[in-house]
């Protein structure tokens, strides 16, 4: 058993890196376990996508992502804002729980999580939910022209919705159901959204900082 698991990784290995399977069925112990291997390998990834899915429903702080991203057709959404992009990084951060938003930085300054309120909105707290809500005045320009392409290519689709969006966190659940085209570029816009939000995030900070020095003088 060890060692088709340790053949199993070496085929997977082999195959990320970009051989194709005729290159892997030199090796001769691939030759007659390719089809037995090729299944492992995709239960396996399968088990994986299972194990996160149910560990996002678990937790109340990352239930948005199954929004955005609710079939789990890739490991890596931040790729159809393009990987290097400030969109895509924004992305990847967001997934990933390493935002600038308060329901995250609160960690390091060791908050309870129902303490760690946003520093825009008295009483709420700074979820990604909320950032991304049109309760939170930051990038409130930008969300607007989120909310209306999103909203424009939920009625080009023809996608039945089930009650009125009032915001991009309703909308994040018809995603999934558009043309291929069109869900890439409404990815690439809320990657966009994410961008602005830590921008204004990180300018707030900034010049907190710079209040308290000056006080400090």
């Amino acid at each position: 058993m060890v060692g088709t698991i340790v053949e199993t990784r070496k085929w997977q290995e082999l195959l990320e890196s970009g051989n194709q399977k005729s290159e892997i069925l030199e090796d001769q112990r691939f030759e007659t376990d390719s089809k037995f291997l090729r299944r492992m390998a995709k239960v396996v990834c399968e088990e994986g996508k299972e194990n996160l899915r149910e560990s996002v429903r678990k937790s109340n702080r990352h239930s948005w992502v199954l929004n955005l991203i609710p079939e789990f057709d890739s490991w890596r959404p931040s790729f159809l804002c393009g990987r290097q992009s400030k969109s895509g990084v924004a992305m990847r951060r967001w997934v990933l729980g390493e935002s600038n938003v308060e329901m995250e930085t609160g960690r390091f300054q060791r908050k309870k999580p129902h303490l760690r309120f946003c520093n825009r909105c008295h009483g709420k707290l700074g979820t990604e939910e909320h950032v991304m809500s049109f309760q939170c005045p930051r990038a409130r320009r930008k969300k607007k022209e989120v909310f209306d392409f999103i909203f424009d290519k939920i009625l080009m689709n023809f996608i039945a919705m089930e009650d009125e969006p009032k915001d991009i966190n309703d909308q994040l659940k018809y995603l999934h159901e558009m043309e291929k085209v069109d869900y890439k570029a409404c990815m690439r816009k809320i990657g966009e959204l994410m961008s602005v939000i830590e921008e204004e995030i990180l300018g707030e900070k900034r010049r907190r900082t710079s209040t308290r020095t000056v006080r400090a003088r």
